[in-house]
């Protein structure tokens, strides 16, 4: 097949990911004293859409696209069940650190989860208005700051940083005064 998807109209993108995001639900049924779950059909889901996208080679970031909508929207959907606006954020701030910082990106997995919800919608505009919040913040701890410590750890302090940054409201004062400690926690967590 010569056939290469590419597009920029994400309605295209949110129908194909909307038919692929539970396909792993028949790889994951489980029926336990009546009831039914799909424990990791997210996994499954992604592991059949990357087959299916490859074979009608999308694009690259049309795949990303997608497989980063259906990696995480049952992660949304439980981050949105808390109660709890700091374990929202620090859960957030994971999730928009490993798509590296696409607000945009992570705005959509949220309206599309929010699209497959039956319950208080209100709940997902909550973690938008974090997610507005993460794409105003510029990253306080750059790469001057952590010269002093190895260059095997900088990247990884940096992230780690980023995200305390974003989960805790943390100013550069307060981060430059911790940063020291974290690089000895990466450091001992090394050595084990």
């Amino acid at each position: 097949m010569n056939f290469m998807h590419t597009t920029t109209d994400k309605k295209v993108l949110m129908d194909i990911t909307a038919i692929l995001h539970d396909t792993g639900k028949m790889r994951t049924y489980e029926e336990n004293e009546g009831r039914i779950s799909f424990v990791g059909h997210e996994d499954e889901s992604l592991k059949i859409a990357d087959n299916f996208l490859n074979k009608l080679k999308f694009s690259n970031d049309d795949k990303k696209y997608i497989k980063t909508i259906i990696k995480y929207h049952m992660t949304i959907h439980r981050i949105s069940d808390l109660d709890n606006e700091k374990l929202q954020r620090e859960q957030l701030a994971q999730i928009y650190i490993d798509i590296s910082e696409d607000a945009e990106l992570l705005h959509d997995c949220i309206e599309f989860t929010k699209k497959d919800s039956f319950k208080d919608l209100s709940k997902y505009d909550v973690l938008q208005t974090i997610v507005k919040e993460f794409s105003q913040q510029q990253q306080l701890i750059k790469g001057q700051d952590v010269k002093e410590f190895p260059d095997r750890i900088k990247g990884r302090l940096i992230k780690r940083m980023r995200f305390i940054q974003l989960s805790k409201k943390y100013n550069k004062d307060k981060l430059l005064k911790i940063l020291k400690s974290e690089a000895n926690n990466i450091i001992s967590q090394e050595k084990k």
